[in-house]
């Protein structure tokens, strides 16, 4: 998460202290917010061309800023326009902002749909509303924004974005946001936040009160395991990309992801309900295994 005091320079509309006047300057700034934040999957990873990955950076400045503009600011109504503004500034092409400068570039140098950016924004605006979700379709409808355009905009900046390829990488990315809600449990419910369906609670005869109870354990096992197996099918469904998409620096990045996101996944079985509480992580001794398991991937 940035800090507070960023976060207020950086949705000023020509980016507060933070302005630059020089696209290098622009995408420097975006990297650098890339590489403050720490994901358990690859964000621009060294192993893409320079060129690429220096069109990952803006995107994901904008979607990390957007992101805790809705987690940070306590204002509801504020949050909303706040997030409306950023919205607008992906077609406004006249700013010193740098990440919408830089935004601005990556969008007209690949032909980017700006749609998909703007699909982000969706998204934050319903986790400023936060409500729990009913049922499972509402939950993937939330993936729909939250998640698939990234992969749709990977795609597009390798220019592999053919629709077979956009609907399995709409899986992967998918899958990726529900593990997201699975590891994260334990951080989520201490912020009133609950991403299990309601359908799923009514199954498994659990509500938001009983979760944190100890004799409701086996029943809660038994729904995270449920969703788990869920997430892993979908990663499959999706993996098909990988032999699908010609570029191999592109290709391996991939097996990384979904092997990453298999390996959480396999952490948050082992936990079980005890995710209430604790949070997975992959070890330093995971990321060399998953590296030599993606070498060794056919």
């Amino acid at each position: 998460m940035l800090d507070k005091e960023l976060i207020t320079e950086l949705i000023k509309y020509d980016g507060g202290k933070f302005k630059v006047s020089s696209i290098n300057d622009a995408y420097a700034f975006c990297e650098k917010i890339t590489k403050m934040h720490y994901e358990n999957f690859p964000v621009a990873s060294f192993l893409l061309p320079s060129n690429k990955r220096n069109y990952i950076y803006p995107i994901y400045a904008f979607a990390r800023i957007a992101d805790d503009v809705a987690d940070e600011i306590a204002d509801s109504e504020n949050k909303i326009q706040i997030l409306d503004k950023l919205q607008e500034n992906i077609f406004n092409h006249q700013t010193n902002h740098p990440i919408f400068l830089a935004l601005q570039d990556t969008i007209t140098k690949i032909n980017l749909d700006a749609n998909l950016l703007s699909d982000l924004i969706k998204a934050f605006k319903i986790d400023s509303e936060f409500q729990i979700l009913n049922n499972t379709d509402e939950i993937l409808n939330y993936c729909k924004y939250s998640a698939n355009p990234i992969g749709r905009i990977m795609l597009r900046i390798f220019e592999e974005d053919t629709e077979q390829n956009c609907i399995y990488s709409d899986k992967i990315c998918t899958a990726l946001q529900l593990t997201n809600f699975w590891q994260d449990i334990s951080r989520d419910l201490r912020n009133n936040r609950i991403y299990f369906p309601k359908d799923k609670l009514t199954k498994y005869n659990l509500f938001e009160k009983d979760l944190l109870k100890l004799q409701y354990k086996n029943e809660l096992n038994d729904l995270i395991i449920e969703l788990i197996n869920e997430t892993e099918k979908i990663f499959h469904e999706g993996k098909l990309l990988i032999n699908s998409v010609k570029s191999k620096r592109l290709r391996f990045e991939l097996k990384l992801t979904v092997l990453g996101g298999l390996r959480v996944l396999s952490l948050c079985k082992n936990l079980k309900g005890n995710l209430i509480h604790q949070r997975p992580r992959i070890r330093k001794i995971d990321y060399l295994l998953l590296f030599i398991n993606a070498l060794k991937w056919k």
